[in-house]
């Protein structure tokens, strides 16, 4: 069993960073380099356990770290292979493999008859959904560059 604590050492230990103590910039850094926070990674862990059992070796929980920073990142898995010192084939293995199991939890992860909660009571549909990367049709003659995706490079909410 894996806690939010070890997924935060483990974090912190890749990023070079002291684990002298649990505050708020250090758990911003986590988050902003893996995408969740260390009690999430916590709980899908927990989550992927049959799946973690069909992958090589035993796996730890650096290398479901290795599919949150793919994700997160978008960069070269050449380069990230590096900066978890790694093989490139070792990398794309775990991650790969992780991205799957985490994907996977959909069903368990989203609590549809919770979906009301926090919503007004006129509201008949109520989810929320995060749009950074939805396409929209940008009308040039008033160009905004706060409504662009810097991930598409493109118009986008």
């Amino acid at each position: 069993m894996s806690s939010a604590q070890e997924f935060f050492v483990t974090g912190m230990v890749h990023l070079n960073v002291s684990v002298t103590s649990f505050d708020d910039v250090r758990l911003q850094l986590f988050v902003c380099t893996f995408g969740t926070r260390p009690d999430i990674c916590s709980t899908c862990w927990e989550l992927t356990y049959k799946l973690r059992q069909k992958m090589r070796g035993s796996p730890k929980p650096i290398n479901m770290l290795m599919a949150l920073a793919l994700m997160k990142n978008y960069e070269r898995q050449r380069k990230l292979a590096a900066a978890f010192g790694v093989s490139t084939d070792t990398f794309r293995y775990y991650a790969n493999r992780f991205a799957y199991a985490i994907s996977s939890l959909k069903p368990a992860v989203i609590c549809w008859y919770k979906r009301f909660m926090d919503a007004p009571a006129s509201n008949e549909y109520f989810a929320s959904i995060d749009g950074t990367d939805f396409h929209r049709q940008e009308d040039y003659t008033k160009f905004n560059p706060q409504l662009c995706s810097h991930k598409t490079n493109w118009p986008a909410y």
